[in-house]
């Protein structure tokens, strides 16, 4: 991948200086059923893993990203609507497999004289497709 490229989700790259995450947290979640029994303790079966989740937050400064730090969350939210999975490839070219977009949440602060955000902070969830 190339230089400055954190992360690419489907066509979006999440770039340094330009649309780079803070902070990337991973969620494994393991599934075990309680069975009930009579006059002791639950007995617990382990039935599998959930879906990993990957959570990323971060700030744009519109200022300094120029146009692409306005577009990127049109960009993304556009790509959660569409329902489809993307596939997800690390700084090292790697492929994480395919991963759909479950969350986002934007916040915008210091607005210029125009209502233009001076920075934009954002958050995403997404989840393992397969």
């Amino acid at each position: 991948m190339s230089d400055g490229v954190l992360m690419a989700l489907g066509s979006f790259k999440f770039e340094i200086g330009l649309t780079a995450y803070n902070n990337l947290s991973q969620k494994i979640s393991f599934r075990w059923s309680e069975q009930q029994t009579l006059g002791g303790r639950s007995k617990l079966h382990f039935t599998g893993t959930d879906n990993d989740t990957l959570d990323l937050d971060g700030t744009i400064y519109p200022e300094i990203a120029g146009r692409i730090g306005f577009d990127a969350y049109d960009t993304i939210k556009k790509m959660s609507e569409l329902g489809k999975p993307y596939l997800l490839i690390d700084s090292s070219g790697v492929s994480l497999g395919r991963w759909v977009i479950v969350e986002l949440d934007k916040k915008e602060t210091y607005f210029t004289r125009d209502g233009i955000p001076r920075k934009i902070d954002f958050a995403m969830s997404l989840k393992a497709y397969s």
